[in-house]
């Protein structure tokens, strides 16, 4: 067995991740892949191979990396991002503080910034599936949905 990789660390049991029988492979090298992404490869470029090309070109640029209840989850300058977010923040505009991202094709898993629109979380839940929720009143015990309680 090597006693170092590529990049000069040495294989010790608390650096050492296995790969199978006799394969092995640094976890600071790992760490610092997972970290950067391909060497050479910008943010944009790593975050075009997670998309999934679709042929109608208005349609959802589908997340096919890690996901996060169905949230997309990106890597960029070393920090984990969601990939909607950074998406929107890449090809239109900076989010202002107190917005969030509001999906209007309502597919979460969705990075096309054209179906993105920064919003409040009231407006975000009101859009939502929350909309149709009901539930019972803890007064009375009668039925009440989401948009008769926002009006």
């Amino acid at each position: 067995m090597k006693t170092h990789c590529k990049r000069g660390h040495a294989y010790t049991p608390e650096n050492t991740l296995s790969n199978g029988p006799g394969r092995y492979r640094c976890r600071a090298c790992t760490r610092m892949l997972q970290e950067q992404g391909p060497l050479n490869a910008t943010d944009a470029d790593r975050f075009f191979t997670y998309v999934a090309s679709s042929s109608d070109p208005l349609g959802c640029w589908e997340w096919t990396g890690g996901k996060t209840w169905g949230y997309g989850q990106f890597t960029a300058n070393g920090r984990n991002v969601k990939a909607h977010r950074w998406s929107y923040e890449f090809f239109r505009d900076e989010i202002p503080p107190g917005l969030v991202i509001d999906h209007l094709c309502r597919n979460p898993a969705c990075v096309n910034p054209w179906h993105l629109e920064p919003v409040t979380t009231r407006v975000n839940n009101l859009r939502g599936d929350v909309a149709n929720a009901r539930w019972r009143c803890k007064r009375c015990n009668s039925e009440v949905s989401q948009l008769e309680v926002a009006s």
